[in-house]
């Protein structure tokens, strides 16, 4: 078996959040979900995921502003982001700014 990564998924939407979860556990991943920001702060304190996909359009707070949140943490600053939304292109530039490692696959 090759490697297995254990992989953050953070979206408000429950069907996006189901489908990439069964997409990449279905890979072998260790595939953890979380609903909000909060949600995905709260898993952050307590685990180092390989890579987090996250949603930038969320309502508690958008994923632009957890990027920025995440990358603030020694201990997180590295971990690979990807940022995904079915918004516009208009924020991909603002979220490799902010540090995410590849902005805005429209889902």
């Amino acid at each position: 078996m090759g490697f297995v990564a254990r992989l953050l998924v953070v979206d408000d939407d429950p069907q996006i959040r189901y489908l990439l979860e069964v997409l990449l556990s279905g890979s072998g991943h260790e595939v953890t979900v979380a609903d909000s920001a909060r949600a995905a702060l709260e898993h952050l304190r307590k685990e180092t995921p390989d890579l987090i996909l996250l949603d930038i359009m969320m309502p508690d707070m958008d994923g632009l502003s957890l990027l920025g949140r995440i990358r603030a943490v020694r201990r997180l600053s590295k971990v690979p982001v990807i940022l995904f939304t079915g918004g516009g292109r208009e924020l991909e530039g603002v979220g490799k700014a902010l540090g995410a490692d590849l902005a805005l696959i429209h889902i």
